[in-house]
């Protein structure tokens, strides 16, 4: 695991999840028992010897290098897996694009919507 290109740790385990605020309360937290609210999350399922997490500025650039495989690599919304093999590298930052999030009051039609207001007329 490198941090921004410094060397980092070697770690043995089942499982790596990097998280960011939106997406800490899942499977990260049930890891850390915690959440993040900035930057990157990073947490260490089922490791050989106790490691803490690690909370990471935005900016950062989270290197995976695999010395040991294989592993599978998935993230959320995507059917799609990854096979990964001993040897494989890859990086890990958050994204410059930003989502808009709505909310389940954002969906719903414009009639129901007034109804649960109070402002909706049946007549």
């Amino acid at each position: 695991l490198l941090i921004d290109g410094q060397p980092g740790r070697v770690i043995t385990g089942d499982g790596l999840v990097v998280a960011t605020p939106f997406g800490s309360t899942g499977y990260y937290r049930s890891i850390t028992r915690e959440s993040i609210s900035a930057g990157l999350g990073v947490a260490f399922n089922n490791a050989t010897r106790p490691e803490p997490p690690l909370t990471l500025p935005a900016a950062t650039t989270v290197r995976v290098e695999m010395e040991r495989g294989p592993a599978v690599l998935i993230y959320d919304n995507d059917t799609r897996a990854v096979p990964l093999r001993t040897g494989h590298v890859f990086d890990l930052r958050l994204a410059d694009e930003s989502a808009a999030v709505l909310g389940l009051d954002s969906l719903r039609c414009q009639r129901c919507r007034r109804h649960n207001q109070g402002t909706f007329n049946p007549h």
